[in-house]
Formats: structure tokens, C-alpha cells, sequence
């Protein structure tokens, strides 16, 4: 009775041994392949012993069972510690991003794992966890306080509270003045108003479809008669247009209210400080017809017209605006240039 309890007692043990084996082999060194030949000859080995049959069997066969038993279990102890060794090797060598080595401390058994350090996970350290969902954009700065005037003001792009009681969108780049959005429309233009529409997403980093901030508020960062810029860009065409003057805006007169007399307008790739350009021979933007010849954009997409006699698109719904392409633009004749936004800056 004695021999049969303590071969059952092996029996256990070495059943144990393997399952601790196969169980943490796995979340100590993944499914590295390298191991799955000690760890299947192990199993196949102590299996052919396991459960041990036969009540009627001779003292000698259950001392030979025992001693057979015995060596299965050293073995078992000897190829856990050679694991415990390669995986803490494997670990030192692939906890990548600053993570360690620490004792996994599953089943009894001391082999290792990778402790990951912050903003890391899995099983190297390899995934980040981030949320899948986080956004894309640039980092902005939050609603400011206390309230600024001006995006002159602001150190870095983003949506800040302002004086006047509304929120805009700076936008600060290298170089150039600090501008502010205004408006943002897509397809065939914008009803002319000179109320807030969908404010709040103008506010945004990437505004969608239309939004305008109010005239009062456009108004409100740069003084009455102070001379101001205007930058109008499209994501169709690598060159904006650029637009300096004393004119107050007004969304509802012809050309935001510029007078053409005084503006100084250009159509270029970038920014340029000393702001060389043009004023206008009609009363409204029109870069076919520019006082001077240096400015001309002739027929092209980059014509840029808006109004034409009409207010405040050419050929039409009334009372909306729009901005055109010439006769020779690539994307038909006199076509409406789509998706725009519009900016303000201090001059």
C-alpha cells in the first residue's frame, strides 16, 4: 500500500511538473520553436509511465516503476531549470522599449517575463497602448484663460478663447503672421452672411463642409482702418492667394468689402514677408486683370475670380460667393475651385 501511494504520489508530481511546463512556457518565451522538441520528448517520455496500472503487479515491477518514475521527475526538474535559464536569456535579449526581466511567478515555476515600462505592452514590450481610436491630428493647445486678442498672442496652433467671447482657430506657422480661420467652405460655395455659421467647427484643427465666424468677431482682433491680411487657400492648387488692405470685412458686399483700389493682392506658393503684389483694374478680385502685369494668372485654375458683376458668384446663385478658374482651367471652363479656407492675420 505504501509502494502503490508513493507511486502515485510520482505520478502526481511528475503530472504536475509537466503541466507547469506546458503552461508557462508559453507567457515566459512565447511559442518559440526551439523548445517545442524539449517540451513534447518530455511529455511522450513520462506519459508511457502515467497512470500506473496493474494492483496485481510484483514488488519488483513497482520498484522498477518507482525508480523509472524517479528519473522521469528529475528529468522534469532538470529541463525546468534549463528553462527558467533560456527564458530569462530570451528575455534580457527581447524586452524591447526599456522593459525587463522579472520572475513570472505563475505555476511555482521561477521563469521570466517581460515587465514593460510605460506607455508599452505585450509580451516584448513591442505594442504600444495608445487607444486605437486616438486622434491623428496635431497636437492643439485647449480653450485658453485668461482670454487672448489676437492670435499674435498664441505660441502654438490651436483653439483659444477670446476677448470678444468667442473661440477661433490660430494657426502658427514659421515666418509668417499669426493667423486665424474665418470661414471654410466646400463645393460650390457659401451663402453670403454676416452671422456665425457652425462657429464651433471653425474652432477645430479640420473643419468640415461651411463654417464662418461672425463679421463682428472677424473684426474684433484687428482695429477699424488697421491694415490686415487676408489668406485664402485651396487644398486643389499648391498656390493661395493673398490679400492685404485696410477694408473692414464684409461678407456681404462684392469681395469681402476690399475696396480694389487699395488692396494689394498676389496669387503664390508661400508666404513672402515684404508682400509684393497687386491691386485690381475692376471692382473685384480678378487676377486676369490686375494692375499689374506680373500678377496676371491669365486663363488658368489659378485665375481666381470671384463675383464678376454679380454678387458674389459669377454665373451662379445670388448671394452666394464663390471663387472661379479661367477659361483654359484644367478642371473645365470657369470652374468653381472647391475646398477653401479662409484666414485673418495682423498685418
Amino acid at each position: 500500500n505504501t509502494q502503490a501511494t508513493t507511486i502515485s504520489t510520482l505520478s502526481s508530481n511528475i503530472a504536475a511538473a509537466i503541466a507547469t511546463v506546458n503552461s508557462t512556457a508559453t507567457m515566459a518565451i512565447g511559442s518559440a520553436t526551439a523548445n517545442a522538441a524539449i517540451f513534447g520528448t518530455l511529455s511522450a517520455q513520462v506519459s508511457q509511465q502515467l497512470p500506473f496500472t496493474g494492483p496485481a503487479a510484483s514488488v519488483s515491477q513497482m520498484m522498477s516503476a518507482i525508480s523509472s518514475l524517479g528519473t522521469q521527475l528529475s528529468m522534469t526538474t532538470a529541463a525546468l531549470s534549463s528553462l527558467e535559464s533560456h527564458s530569462q536569456s530570451l528575455c534580457t535579449d527581447l524586452c524591447g522599449n526599456g522593459g525587463t526581466c522579472v520572475p513570472s511567478g505563475s505555476g511555482g515555476a521561477s521563469l521570466y517575463q517581460c515587465q514593460c515600462s510605460q506607455g508599452f505592452v505585450g509580451p516584448f514590450c513591442t505594442a504600444s497602448d495608445a487607444p486605437t481610436n486616438a486622434p491623428t491630428n496635431p497636437p492643439t493647445m485647449p480653450p485658453t484663460f485668461p482670454p487672448i486678442t489676437t492670435c499674435a498672442q498664441a505660441t502654438v496652433s490651436g483653439t483659444y478663447v477670446f476677448t470678444a467671447g468667442f473661440e477661433a482657430y490660430c494657426l502658427i506657422r514659421q515666418g509668417e503672421p499669426a493667423w486665424m480661420r474665418i470661414a471654410r467652405w466646400q463645393g460650390t460655395g457659401y451663402p453670403i452672411t454676416t452671422s456665425a455659421v457652425r462657429a464651433s467647427e471653425c474652432a477645430t484643427a479640420n473643419p468640415s463642409g461651411f463654417c464662418k465666424l461672425s463679421d463682428a468677431n472677424i473684426n474684433s482682433v484687428i482695429g477699424s482702418g488697421a491694415r490686415r491680411y487676408y489668406w485664402v487657400n485651396t487644398s486643389m492648387f499648391p498656390d493661395s492667394m493673398y490679400l492685404a488692405t485696410t477694408s473692414t470685412y464684409q461678407d456681404t458686399r462684392p469681395s469681402w468689402g476690399i475696396s480694389m483700389s487699395t488692396v494689394t493682392a498676389a496669387v503664390r506658393s508661400t508666404w513672402q514677408m515684404n508682400f509684393p503684389g497687386t491691386s485690381f483694374r475692376n471692382p473685384y478680385i480678378d487676377f486676369l486683370t490686375p494692375t499689374s502685369n506680373t500678377f496676371n494668372r491669365r486663363e488658368t485654375c489659378q485665375r481666381y475670380f470671384i463675383g464678376h458683376r454679380a454678387l458674389d458668384c459669377w454665373s451662379g446663385r445670388a448671394n452666394y460667393r464663390c471663387i472661379r478658374g479661367g477659361a483654359a482651367c484644367t478642371l473645365g471652363r470657369y470652374a468653381i475651385i472647391n475646398d477653401w479656407n479662409m484666414y485673418i492675420a495682423a498685418a
